[in-house]
């Protein structure tokens, strides 16, 4: 819109074939019955088009949809994009509707259809005007105020004032308004070139001393509204300001459709005083300036007799409606965004077909200008418009407009060394669309931080999803383009989200390091981890895991200091992995990731209940130091040893101090006890070709060298206070889900003493349905033995982090991933370390095709013959029916001869084998013939096909009864 004022182009033109066939309707003789003598409007390109499944619409509701309500939809969740506001999270807010809006001629074609003339069930809802803002509401779910507004050609501006109002009198938090027009059929044209309203050359000449009427306009615009202190509070980016508005009517003039010069003069007046501005403040109006010879005159006069007095630099005057015609019910949203646009971008686009002012108008008298070229707007102090719009049927508006406040917040720097855009649509080709679209405005040089907040936290997760993830703007500029995008997929219901919470083993000195000195939230959760640990520890946990470097992780310093660290000191090991662990469940959830159902391996079932709510995050870390404690003072003479082999063929070869420690899937075991027995039987397996692996702990867990502190540790655990589980949690000992037995010490003692059954925990996570698992540790040791135990199953697995590779790259990925699977991230949350601005992005790109009725009198197209194929809705009147009592019984058989026993039982009574027996008459059914198992021998599948069948033939036979059937199925 900007580039077609900036470049004083203009959008009129001679109206197509596709609109109505023009000779038919144009005669160049004014008056002339049933013609018009204009050829020219404002048109838009491919109105014919939608996006109907978008909005949820279906294809036979959205052909018989006028163009109007289409594109109000559109702009609607365009404004809110625009704004950086998920429509989506909107549903059931106070959120405003204020639409302006004329009758609809789109209805007209109803009366020209090539089958027949008749309108179906959606054309009443689809052209009737009173529905327009109340669709955006419903189709948006919001549950603020919802007018449709018809003042004539002002009302869209009214609009807008009735949303302020609102929005002042808090009955929104923020509102929609605009204004919509569409020139579709010649009806509407024929009235107004008979009232000899319209333009014969086709031009609107406002201010011209040629000016001979309007010219027709079409368009659509939607703006968001929010009180000022809250879009400041909020961040928004501000495009105008509102300084103040009012509405009034022309009264009694000397003609209904004859403008009031006085009623214009007050309207401005009430406006400005209502925003507390000088008319001398003011240096352009946006005129509603029709280009009429009467109209034109009474305005300009108006306009100087409130802004011109006094002036000492001239007052601008101009009209939009020479570049796009009179968008009559939209014309004041039509030029309310050619001021916004002239405030935002400091210049006033040139006022076109201008020749020869109008002498009539008194521009020298009150200091009036008329651009006929782009204009610099200079301006020492605040600049501020004013807009009119006025309607033919005496209603006025007019609104006073500020420049939007400055900017003045820095440009966003962010810890994380990638940047993560997410990209989604309705269908495949809508996110790539979404993707290239932001792929062009990342080249454009908008700030990657910005564009990042902008794009994740102020448009919709739709079902179709992608990820860009890149250090810079090349590379994500590749990734939004890759056909083969690595991070994408299609997300229907938010999955089922099981944590997995690692057991000891994957322990590192400076695990989470990158995290810790760059998240906030990661940070503060390890810090609370620590503050919980470090009372029941010999010395502080974080410079175990954090040994204090200067160098770094990998120097010589940095070297040492974690080969001196004792953090696979038993003692320490537990408790460290308890913290990374809890950290990682506080930093997923700020970003919106929680888990429906917990499973814990070994230690880590400590954290799994800490997130279940079994026990405090105080009790937890009490219980785990003291295990970890009382497990390090024992000799370290045992082993433990993963054998790659069934539980059956391990459980063979146990014997003595042995026993299995942890079954983590079908060909996974760990057995564990005194070292000697330990090392021989896995020396057994190795030598039989079957893999092993010793495991890096000090001291054999889940054996008989831990009975000596069983007694011990159940003692602690009587004093710590337990709850049964929130949510869902598989638990260790049997693999099951916890009853409230976990809440009992002794269960913990029986924990730290039996096996690991995180196989079994795995199937039954299965058999309750759930196929996303994240592991919230340092290493995802759970996700591959998850998977070997459901080989089954198709399910997603997704590390935090990887044990030796950068964390971030890994983090963000996962969390990309997460989010192409379902799980809808707070991504308020997830940028709430640095927050960006919000800036302006691409859209919604709309996949729009053909929804179109043709008229009969114009170049047609069939429409579907798909449509000749499906049901419509019918009402006919019902005939009297007989009282059930007084109807007879039909019973239809079964094999088993309880139709016979019951027709004898109920008297009345007949009994049918088919429905083809089933007289025209009115009856009382009873179908017993589901009752009937399968002959031994038979096939099930047929027996069960001739139930299912004669059910459908009497479910039909009811339906076109009229209500003469009363139908029971047994």
């Amino acid at each position: 819109f900007w580039d077609l004022l900036e470049a004083g182009r203009s959008a009129v033109r001679e109206i197509p074939a596709d609109r109505w066939p023009l000779e038919r309707y144009y005669d160049a003789t004014p008056a002339t019955p049933g013609k018009t003598y204009n050829r020219h409007a404002g048109l838009l390109d491919s109105i014919d088009t939608f996006d109907p499944a978008f909005f949820g619409i279906s294809p036979r509701e959205a052909e018989s949809l006028d163009p109007q309500q289409r594109m109000l939809l559109e702009t609607s969740w365009e404004a809110l994009e625009d704004a950086a506001i998920d429509p989506r999270r909107l549903l059931d807010t106070a959120t405003g509707v204020f639409v302006g809006i004329g009758g609809s001629e789109y209805g007209y074609r109803f009366g020209a259809l090539e089958t027949g003339g008749e309108a179906d069930p959606y054309s009443g809802t689809g052209n009737e005007s009173s529905f327009a803002a109340g669709r955006v509401a419903y189709v948006l779910g919001l549950r603020g105020p919802a007018l449709s507004i018809n003042t004539a050609c002002s009302s869209s501006l009214v609009a807008v004032h009735q949303a302020v109002q609102a929005l002042r009198a808090g009955e929104c938090d923020l509102a929609l308004a605009g204004g919509a027009n569409a020139i579709v059929s010649p009806e509407i044209t024929v009235q107004m070139a008979q009232l000899r309203a319209l333009s014969p050359d086709g031009r609107c000449a406002t201010f011209d001393a040629s000016a001979n009427g309007y010219v027709r306009g079409e368009g659509c615009g939607m703006i968001a509204l929010r009180r000022l202190s809250d879009a400041v509070a909020r961040g928004d980016r501000i495009h105008a300001v509102v300084r103040g508005s009012a509405v009034n009517h022309d009264g009694r003039s000397s003609g209904l459709t004859v403008p009031n010069g006085a009623a214009q003069q007050s309207v401005i007046r009430s406006a400005l005083a209502a925003g507390g501005v000088d008319p001398l403040e003011v240096d352009y109006v946006e005129c509603h300036g029709t280009g009429t010879p009467l109209g034109d005159p009474i305005e300009v006069r108006a306009l100087g007799e409130v802004y011109g007095k006094n002036r000492e630099k001239p007052l601008w005057i101009g009209s939009v409606k020479t570049n796009v015609g009179h968008l009559e019910a939209g014309a004041g949203m039509a030029g309310l965004l050619k001021a916004v646009l002239a405030l935002k971008h400091r210049a006033v686009p040139a006022h076109l077909n201008l020749k020869t002012p109008n002498p009539a108008l008194p521009l020298a008298d009150f200091h009036l200008a008329i651009p006929t070229a782009l204009t610099p707007w200079p301006s020492d102090d605040r600049r501020l418009a004013g807009v009119s719009s006025f309607g033919i049927s005496g209603t006025n508006a007019h609104v006073v407009l500020e420049e939007a406040p400055a900017d003045e917040r820095a440009a966003t720097v962010s810890a994380r060394p990638l940047h993560l855009l997410a990209v989604s649509g309705r269908t495949e080709a809508g996110a790539r669309a979404a993707a290239e679209g932001l792929a062009v405005a990342l080249e454009g040089g908008v700030d990657l931080a910005d564009a990042a907040y902008t794009a994740n936290t102020g448009r919709a997760n739709l079902e179709h999803r992608r990820v860009a993830l890149g250090a810079g703007r090349d590379a994500l500029v590749a990734a939004l383009r890759s056909d083969d995008a690595p991070i994408s997929g299609v997300a229907a219901e938010p999955p089922r989200l099981v944590f997995l919470c690692t057991g000891a083993g994957p322990q590192a000195v400076n695990m989470g390091k990158a995290l810790y000195d760059s998240e906030p939230v990661f940070r503060a959760a390890m810090d609370q981890a620590f503050a919980a640990l470090d009372p029941w520890l010999d010395r502080p946990l974080a410079g175990v895991i954090y040994p204090a470097a200067p160098e770094g992780p990998g120097s010589a310093e940095g070297t040492a200091l974690e080969a001196a660290s004792p953090i696979d000191n038993l003692a320490f090991t537990q408790p460290a992995m308890f913290a990374i662990e809890y950290a990682f469940s506080e930093l997923w959830a700020s970003w919106g990731v929680r888990p429906d159902a917990v499973i814990g391996h070994s230690t880590g079932q400590y954290v799994a209940a800490v997130l279940a709510g079994v026990f405090s995050l105080a009790d937890g870390a009490r219980l785990v130091t003291a295990r970890s404690r009382l497990m390090s003072e024992e000799p370290e003479i045992g082993e433990m040893v993963a054998i790659f082999a069934s539980e059956d063929r391990v459980r063979a070869a146990l014997g003595g101090q042995v026993s299995i420690a942890a079954i983590n899937s079908a060909e996974e075991v760990v057995i564990s006890g005194l070292r000697e027995p330990v090392l021989a039987i896995a020396a057994r397996f190795e030598a039989d070709g079957v893999e092993i692996r010793r495991l890096r702990i000090s001291h054999a867990a889940h054996s008989p060298l831990m009975d000596p502190v069983l007694d011990r540790f159940e003692a602690i655990c009587r004093e710590v206070t337990m709850h049964p589980p929130r949510i869902p949690f598989v638990e260790n000992v049997r693999g099951e889900v916890a009853s409230d037995e976990i809440t009992t010490p002794r269960y913990w003692r029986e924990h730290m003493r039996q096996g690991v059954m995180f196989h079994a925990g795995m199937r039954t996570l299965a058999w309750l349905g759930f196929r996303h698992f994240l592991e919230i540790g340092n290493h995802p040791i759970l996700c591959g033995n998850g998977a070997r135990s459901l080989p089954d199953v198709t399910a997603h697995f997704f590390p935090s982090i990887r044990r030796k590779s950068p964390e971030w790259p890994q983090l963000l990925e996962t969390a990309g991933r997460l989010w192409t699977h379902g799980v809808d991230l707070d991504w308020a949350g997830f940028h709430a370390h640095a927050p960006g601005r919000r800036v302006t992005l691409p859209t919604y790109p709309f996949q729009r095709t053909r929804f179109w009725i043709d008229r009969k009198d114009g170049a047609a197209t069939a429409r579907d013959v798909g449509a000749e194929w499906t049901y419509e809705r019918a009402w006919r009147p019902s005939p009297a029916v007989p009282s059930a009592e007084s109807r007879p019984w039909v019973i239809v058989r079964d094999a088993g001869g309880v139709a016979e026993k019951l027709a004898s039982r109920l008297g009345n009574a007949r009994v049918i084998r088919e429905v083809s027996e089933l007289a025209e008459e009115s009856a009382r059914v009873v179908s017993l013939v589901s009752l009937d198992a399968p002959a031994p021998g038979s096939d099930p599948i047929a027996a069960a096909k001739r139930a299912t069948e004669t059910t459908l033939h009497l479910l039909q036979r009811a339906a076109r009864s009229n209500g003469r059937i009363a139908l029971a199925v047994v």
